[in-house]
């Protein structure tokens, strides 16, 4: 994956039902950066209680994140190509 070409949906897709526990892999951002993507998620002690979720204007693909196996937080993809299409 680290070499290919890949879009947020793709990326996003691999990343749904992550635990955030067992963070990313390590070619995972490497494979972002590579095709100008961003990864938003979100890590703090509040993930063991309190569901969240991001709200953004920007062209995005969501994923869902777990924590210790229990659904925490709602994470996004978006492409720096886009975002700048957008300015």
């Amino acid at each position: 994956m680290e070499t290919e070409q890949i879009n947020a949906k793709a990326l996003a897709t691999a990343l749904n039902n992550r635990d955030l526990e067992d963070g990313f892999y390590r070619f995972e951002p490497k494979c972002a950066k590579k095709n100008n993507l961003v990864i938003v998620t979100g890590y703090s002690d509040a993930l063991e209680s309190i569901p969240w979720s991001y709200q953004t204007n920007i062209l995005h693909e969501s994923f869902y994140a777990t924590f210790r196996g229990e659904p925490c937080c709602e994470g996004f993809v978006f492409s720096v190509e886009d975002l700048q299409k957008n300015n």
